[in-house]
């Protein structure tokens, strides 16, 4: 069976796309500790009463950073 420019065409995009995806990944394992360092270093920044303002506005998330990011209990 020949091949034609369509099929070439095909080829690269998905080449491309799963290229991408590898890229992607690479970076996420790379820089993915440095962001939740980043993240935990912000979250224990954050003022009391700044948590506790967004604790009313959506207690399961404050929950969640607490206990991913550590800081003291609302």
């Amino acid at each position: 069976m020949p091949f034609n420019i369509l099929d070439l065409d095909d080829a690269m995009l998905e080449g491309k796309a799963e290229l991408e995806d590898i890229f992607d990944e690479a970076q996420q394992e790379f820089y993915g500790p440095v962001l939740e360092t980043e993240m935990a270093e912000m979250w224990q920044g954050i003022p009391d009463e700044m948590k506790l303002l967004l604790k009313s506005i959506n207690p399961q998330a404050v929950k969640k950073a607490d206990r991913k990011h550590g800081g003291r209990r609302l």
